[in-house]
């Protein structure tokens, strides 16, 4: 990026995606806050990533969420719970409201459950695979069996190191304060690792 002077708006999406947010940029660019530019790369980024999601988003016309996000979750929460209140009852009568001895499952059984958020977790998997290829069409990227699998193999150990987060200089991420930190790479690796270890735990019989 530093050895560039113009820069597309495909180049954009790529380089705002590839951006941890970290903030090293920004504390030592030079038109950064108080001079007279106020330039924020970090910022800049953030909303160019953001358009991006809503750009290569699939099925295309839930770009649209992204820009109001908080009102489209709520309003599908809203019919969600409300939908499985109403079919609940209806399927299952006045045992819908009753105490029962399996709990949850004396209502809806597992294999429903499991039903139910199968086919959610096959959409969203489905819908985050489409959305890539979307991206690595626009990109003009290589074709998979053309990559050098050596490179990608760097990339997704980088990725799970969360590499990146050390501000480029092994500092850590200048954020909040200007003062850099490890703590934001460290929290993000225990939040990551912790619950690839907690789903992988086995489940008690009752």
């Amino acid at each position: 990026m530093e050895l560039r002077l113009e820069f597309n708006s495909d180049d954009l999406d790529y380089l705002s995606n590839l951006c941890h947010n970290c903030g090293a940029c920004y504390h030592n660019c030079q038109y950064a806050k108080p001079h007279e530019f106020e330039l924020n790369v970090p910022g800049a980024m953030a909303e160019l990533r953001e358009e991006s999601y809503a750009q290569y988003a699939w099925p295309s016309f839930m770009g649209s969420a992204f820009k109001n996000n908080g009102l489209w979750v709520t309003s599908a929460l809203l019919v969600l719970v409300t939908a499985f209140m109403v079919l609940g009852a209806y399927f299952t009568g006045d045992s819908f409201f009753q105490v029962h001895d399996n709990a949850f499952y004396g209502v809806i059984s597992h294999n429903v459950m499991v039903g139910i958020f199968g086919t959610v977790a096959l959409f969203v998997a489905i819908a985050m695979v489409m959305s890539i290829v979307n991206f690595w069409k626009v990109m003009r990227l290589p074709a998979p069996w053309k990559l050098d699998w050596g490179l990608v193999a760097k990339g997704v150990k980088d990725g799970l190191t969360l590499k990146y987060l050390d501000g480029g200089n092994g500092q850590g991420c200048s954020y909040p304060s200007e003062k850099p930190s490890m703590a934001r790479r460290y929290f993000h690796q225990m939040t990551f690792w912790g619950s690839c270890f907690a789903s992988l735990q086995p489940q008690r019989q009752q």
